[in-house]
Parts: structure tokens; sequence; C-alpha cells
């Protein structure tokens, strides 16, 4: 909620998904220019999705940015071998979530 409150002050249409399902399929449907993923998700592994994602030709160049308390080492590791293009561990500052955004988006 508090994440959602905070990206809703950007300048940029948001979209959310409850689970790793719809998350796929308003991905495919909408194309959106980047992707916020909790790694641990109700219904599939985050891990999976971000491998159905790079291998979809309709959303593989989409920057998924994971937003996940898996801080291991070997977390971040996996997470970058799946595919995600930026990682930040919770709990972050949100002027870091907001420099990442920027970064994706073209605005910095």
């Amino acid at each position: 909620v508090l994440l959602t409150y905070f990206l809703e002050s950007f300048p940029y249409k948001l979209i959310t998904a409850k689970n790793g399902e719809e998350a796929l399929c308003l991905a495919r449907k909408y194309l959106p220019n980047l992707i916020l993923l909790e790694i641990v998700l109700p219904d599939i592994n985050g891990l999976e999705l971000v491998a159905k994602l790079k291998q979809d030709n309709l959303t593989n160049q989409i920057p998924i940015i994971a937003v996940t308390g898996l801080a291991r080492k070997e977390d971040r590791e996996r997470i970058f071998q799946a595919g995600c293009d930026a990682y930040l561990c919770k709990p972050y500052i949100l002027g870091d979530l907001s420099d990442i955004i920027s970064h994706y988006l073209g605005k910095d």
C-alpha cells in the first residue's frame, strides 16, 4: 500500500497486479515501460515469472526491477541470473527507488 501510494506521486500510469499470473497477463496486455516485481508471490515464484517475461517476444525488453526482502548474496545472484535488470532490497530508501525508476524510464 505504501509503495503504491509513493508510486502514484510519479507522472506515470501505474498498473498493479495481485499475483504473478495476473502480472504476466497485464504485462502482455499493456507492455509497460518498467516492471517493479516482488519476488515472493502467492501463486508462482517471481523468478519463474521473470523467466516467462524474458522468454516472451512481447515482454522480453521490459526492464524488471526486483523489489524484495530476499537479501542474501545468493538471492541477489539468482535474481540477476533470472533476468532482472536491477535489485532493491527491502527495507529500501524511497529516494533509491525513485532513482532506479528515473534511470530506467530515461528521466535521470
